[in-house]
C-alpha cells in the first residue's frame, strides 16, 4: 500500500506536466539516447531503459530532462544499470561522454546514470594574453552560458591525459559569464583522474569555474597529476 501510494503521489505530480510534454522511451521510441534528445523539444523527458550505451551525448541546448527510471521510482540500483560510456567518441578530440555546452540552463536535467569511459575534450582556452591548448571534461563538458542540473548520478572511471593542460578528469564547468548557474547535487564522483605533461593538471573529481551549487556528493579516489607544474585538486 505505501508503495501504492508513491506512485499516486508521483502522478499527480506530473500529470500536469504530461499535459504540455512529452515523455520518450529510449529505446522503445528512439533506439540511442542522442536520438531521443533530438527528437525533443523544451520540456520533454527522454526516459532511458536499463542497459549500457557507447554514446556521447549532447544536449544541444534543450531545457529537457534525460533520466534513467530512478525518476519513477526513486530506486538507485537504476543508477549502476543504466550507464553511459564515451569510450568510442566519433572523433578523438570529443571525447567527453555528455556534452551541456550551448543553451542549456538549470531545467537541463541529467539524472540516474552511471557516466564512465570519457577523455575529455580537446580545446583552446585563453589566459591573460596566451592560448593553450588544453582538454577538459572527461565525463561531463558543462559550457552553458546559463547552466545545467546533474542529480543523481555516478561519474566514475573517465580519464584525461593530455601532453597539454588538463581541467576536470570526472566533470568540468568552464569560466562562461557569471549569469551561469550549474547545479551538482546527490552524485558519487569517484575514480576520476587528469594528467597534464605540458603545463598543469586541475580536478581530478571537478573542476568548477561558475556560479553554482555543489552539495551532497560523495567525492572519492580521484586524481589529478602534472609533472612539470603542480596538479591541483584530486
Amino acid at each position: 500500500m505505501k508503495n501504492m501510494c508513491k506512485v499516486y503521489f508521483f502522478l499527480l505530480a506530473i500529470v500536469p506536466l504530461a499535459l504540455q510534454a512529452t515523455v520518450i522511451n529510449v529505446p522503445a521510441d528512439q533506439a540511442t539516447i542522442q536520438a531521443g534528445i533530438n527528437a525533443a523539444i523544451d520540456g520533454d523527458t527522454v526516459l532511458v531503459a536499463e542497459n549500457t550505451y557507447f554514446e556521447n551525448i549532447n544536449f544541444k541546448g534543450k531545457k529537457i530532462t534525460v533520466a534513467s527510471h530512478f525518476i519513477l521510482d526513486q530506486d538507485t540500483s537504476h543508477i549502476s544499470k543504466t550507464i553511459i560510456d564515451g569510450s568510442q567518441p566519433t572523433h578523438p578530440d570529443s571525447g567527453s561522454v555528455i556534452y551541456m555546452i550551448a543553451d542549456e540552463d538549470t531545467t537541463s536535467v541529467l539524472m540516474g546514470f552511471t557516466i564512465t569511459g570519457g577523455s575529455g575534450t580537446f580545446t583552446t582556452i585563453q589566459e591573460q594574453s596566451a592560448t593553450y591548448d588544453a582538454r577538459i571534461g572527461g565525463g561531463v563538458y558543462i559550457a552553458s552560458e546559463k547552466g545545467s542540473r546533474l542529480r543523481w548520478n555516478i561519474i566514475e572511471n573517465n580519464t584525461i591525459s593530455t601532453t597539454d593542460i588538463g581541467y576536470g578528469g570526472g566533470l568540468a564547468a568552464g569560466e562562461p559569464p557569471t549569469s551561469t548557474f550549474n547545479i551538482i547535487e546527490n552524485n558519487t564522483i569517484r575514480n576520476n583522474s587528469v594528467s597534464g605533461s605540458f603545463g598543469y593538471a586541475q580536478g581530478g573529481a571537478i573542476f568548477f569555474g561558475s556560479n553554482g551549487r555543489i552539495r551532497e556528493n560523495t567525492i572519492s579516489e580521484n586524481t589529478a597529476h602534472s609533472p612539470s607544474i603542480a596538479a591541483v585538486g584530486g
